[in-house]
């Protein structure tokens, strides 16, 4: 999910519509399920992403267990071409945050991150260790902003299940590194008709669930299936995120000078 968020997300008819075909094709997707392994549900959720290049402007709101609430604006740079990995987040507002960077470069444990914090001037790199520390105050850690390689992971096998009366395949796995991973295990609700990832469920190094990801609107723009709306909720202290992206682009170019801690620096 970069902040992208790593992942392809429609309007209430469009669910309705998915829902149906869903409900009349279910045979068939059952047989699918089982003859698919965790790994292949993956890798065709990771192939429903269309375009190369995604520039977003998201509206983040940030709420504590109070019901006290923030809201923050960003603006996303990201590129995913096979390997390569690159993905510039700018706070834009409020006058607090603005022109705070965070650039990542790489997928999953290998992944490189800077922080530049325009009050001190100063860029830093995200050391290993603090990796599981929360990003700007969000639901999201840094190891969470990084894309994390399916063949990174070893699953159980699929299970049938729904979410939200819609059908997914239930996919269940943990990293292969378990020491360098945040969590003990991670555990997705993929859509059947589309292989969008719709519920993602995060447990602890105890194995106890931690964090909760839910896609709250999804929509088809330009091939890429979106999430206009979602939420990620930590349990354990009661706290959400909520994304909304307001404005998004595909297939935009993007000038390789922007992925480097010149150009994070400059605050554009």
């Amino acid at each position: 999910m970069p902040l992208s968020l790593s992942g392809r997300w429609p309007t209430l008819a469009v669910l309705l519509i998915a829902t149906a075909l869903v409900l009349v094709l279910q045979p068939a997707a059952q047989t699918a399920a089982e003859q698919l392994t965790g790994q292949q549900v993956m890798e065709r959720s990771k192939d429903t992403k269309q375009s190369e290049t995604q520039v977003s402007e998201i509206t983040m709101l940030l709420i504590d267990k109070k019901n006290k609430q923030q809201t923050r604006s960003i603006k996303i740079w990201a590129v995913q071409k096979g390997n390569e990995s690159k993905t510039l987040t700018r706070f834009t507002a409020p006058k607090s945050v603005s022109g705070v960077g965070f650039l990542a470069l790489g997928e999953g444990e290998k992944a490189k991150r800077w922080l530049y914090m325009p009050r001190t001037k100063k860029t830093r790199m995200i050391a290993e260790g603090d990796k599981n520390k929360s990003f700007m105050g969000t639901d999201f850690t840094y190891y969470d902003l990084s894309p994390h390689d399916v063949d990174g992971s070893i699953y159980e096998p699929v299970e049938d299940a729904t979410h939200e009366g819609i059908a997914c395949y239930k996919v269940s796995g943990r990293s292969r590194d378990l020491d360098a991973s945040l969590y003990s295990k991670v555990v997705q609700w993929v859509r059947k008709d589309n292989y969008v990832p719709i519920r993602v469920d995060f447990y602890d190094k105890d194995g106890e669930l931690l964090k909760r990801s839910t896609v709250l609107d999804l929509e088809n723009i330009d091939g890429n299936w979106t999430p206009m709306k979602m939420q990620m909720h930590n349990l354990q202290i009661n706290h959400k995120t909520v994304m909304t992206i307001d404005k998004v682009e595909y297939d935009t170019k993007i000038p390789s000078r922007y992925f480097n801690k010149s150009n994070l620096e400059k605050g554009r």
